[in-house]
């Protein structure tokens, strides 16, 4: 990538993670949650309707097994998969480059997900491995147990969001 666009989308970027970075947790969750969710299904859309990519299979919201694994289960154990551990590991090799951490821990997070396919590893890897390890960063420097709350709260209303619009288009899907 060009320098120079670099530079330009990091001015552009700034003043708005500071803005979100300034928030109250509470807030933070919500703000992290809904950029997350309408960067997501921009990129769905993009993915499927112009590229032709497949979209993810179908959830049938009907199996409570479901809902607890996608809501409950899954942000618990990928927050601690894809957060916590790569963060507690490289800084144990005395790692703080924060893009480094970042871009770790966001690499970790879509591996997680490419069993899932392509649209899904990278609307919901790529994008949820970049916000949620934001998160976790913004978070980091005050406790690991409250990053890690925070971080799995933002992924669990995310994961949210997306059953309810899943569910809204499931007829169109």
């Amino acid at each position: 990538m060009n320098m120079k666009i670099f530079f330009t989308l990091e001015k552009k970027v700034t003043p708005f993670c500071s803005t979100i970075s300034s928030l109250n947790p509470i807030l933070f969750v919500f703000a992290i949650s809904a950029c997350m969710l309408l960067i997501e299904c921009t990129l769905a859309l993009v993915l499927v309707s112009i590229l032709g990519l497949p979209p993810r299979s179908n959830i049938d919201s009907s199996h409570k097994t479901v809902l607890i694994l996608v809501l409950f289960i899954a942000p618990l154990i990928e927050t601690f998969l894809a957060q916590l551990i790569p963060y507690v590991v490289l800084k144990a090799f005395g790692i703080d480059n924060k893009f480094f951490l970042l871009f770790s821990m966001a690499s970790a997070f879509v591996l997680l997900h490419v069993s899932a396919g392509l649209t899904t590893t990278l609307v919901a890897g790529v994008v949820g491995g970049v916000f949620l390890s934001y998160a976790f960063l913004r978070f980091s420097e005050t406790s690991l147990f409250f990053a890690y709350l925070i971080t799995a709260c933002c992924h669990f209303l995310n994961n949210a969001f997306v059953l309810f619009v899943l569910l809204l288009l499931s007829e169109y899907l």
